[in-house]
């Protein structure tokens, strides 16, 4: 059993997009790209699977029970409230990859799991970059795609962050954060910040990647 984390040492906090097709609820984000999904609450149960809720927001939220009957990841799918722009649901895991037990053994704290495209986008708070590069090393040693897409300081962080960046990188990251493209829910898709910058998405999420991982090497 892992250690809790010592809240001290927690100074960063990540944000990474990761995509695999044998994640949890995977082919139900896939289906509606349309809406966010929010993991907001998890629970373990005595059968050893898990019970989550979530948070569907978005026109047509209360259409989301039939892709989680034919998702197979999970079962028992249950609408617990709705309102007229979201919808909250219980699932139990029966079968998917997960990273959750994966991230507290290695000392991090899960803020935040939001779907956005097709991809989960977890917001972890961990202690140090050793553990973080030893969250990448598993998910490419088990194939799933991940990106980071933004790192900083939570409050309180010795001394302020480094930015040598360069001109591309620093208009990249401007154009993202001014467009919305870090916030949750996004609010700009990386073919939009492609098409700001008159690049393609490729390059962009490049461009991107090289900037944060700038930030990150001199961060730490």
């Amino acid at each position: 059993m892992a250690s809790p984390p010592d809240p001290s040492a927690m100074e960063t906090v990540a944000e990474v997009r990761l995509s695999h097709d044998r994640f949890v609820l995977g082919s139900t984000i896939a289906t509606h790209r349309d809406l966010t999904i929010q993991l907001t609450a998890q629970a373990p149960t005595s059968e050893g699977d898990w019970l989550l809720f979530l948070t569907a927001t978005g026109d047509g939220a209360g259409r989301l029970a039939e892709a989680l009957d034919d998702d197979p990841t999970v079962a028992d799918p249950r609408r617990l409230t709705e309102t007229e722009d979201h919808c909250v649901y219980r699932v139990r895991t029966v079968a998917g990859l997960r990273v959750a037990g994966v991230l507290g053994d290695l000392g991090f704290r899960v803020l935040d799991v939001t779907s956005d495209d097709g991809d989960w986008c977890y917001r972890i708070q961990g202690p140090d970059r050793s553990a973080l590069t030893a969250f990448f090393e598993h998910c490419q040693s088990v194939g799933i795609d991940l990106d980071l897409e933004r790192i900083y300081r939570v409050p309180g962080a010795d001394g302020p962050a480094p930015r040598s960046l360069t001109d591309g990188q620093t208009e990249a990251l401007r154009l993202a954060n001014e467009g919305g493209y870090f916030a949750v829910p996004r609010e700009m898709t990386l073919g939009d910040l492609a098409d700001e910058l008159d690049i393609s998405r490729q390059a962009a999420s490049e461009r991107l990647r090289r900037a944060v991982g700038s930030l990150l090497e001199e961060t730490f």
